[in-house]
């Protein structure tokens, strides 16, 4: 009974752990940032050719803050990154970007504000088809 106490309560650490780091970790997966509230892991360049904005779908009110918006040039020899501080990008990036036809968009490193609190949000690769 003793063991089957210590391995419970080993596992409730290890849940809380996990979770706690996860809040915390800048490179977790958060499939909840898009472009102008487009929050799929696939998009075509139509899709995001006149968005100018970087949404996070969320019931609290939750601002976006910075972010680091990047992709490859020429066939991933090169990497363009822009690091933003709000949820804008400007028109000049976007048509930058949609000239080059990348095969993947990372927004990575955002951080986001709620009720005056800094919240750690995450990152989001996206597809381009």
């Amino acid at each position: 009974m003793k063991t089957l106490k210590h391995i419970l309560f080993s596992l409730f650490l290890t849940l809380s752990i996990t979770t706690l780091s996860a809040q915390s970790d800048p490179y977790f997966e958060n499939k909840d940032i898009g472009f102008c509230n487009q929050h799929a892991d696939t998009l075509t360049l139509d899709q995001i050719k006149d968005c100018t904005e970087i949404t996070i779908n969320s019931k609290k009110n939750i601002v976006i803050t910075s972010y680091i918006f990047s992709y490859y040039i020429n066939d991933q020899l090169m990497l363009h990154s822009i690091q933003g501080f709000n949820n804008k990008i400007a028109k000049e990036e976007i048509e930058k970007m949609i000239a080059i036809k990348p095969k993947v968009l990372y927004l990575t490193e955002i951080l986001g504000e709620c009720n005056s609190e800094i919240l750690i949000l995450g990152q989001h690769k996206i597809f381009i088809r």
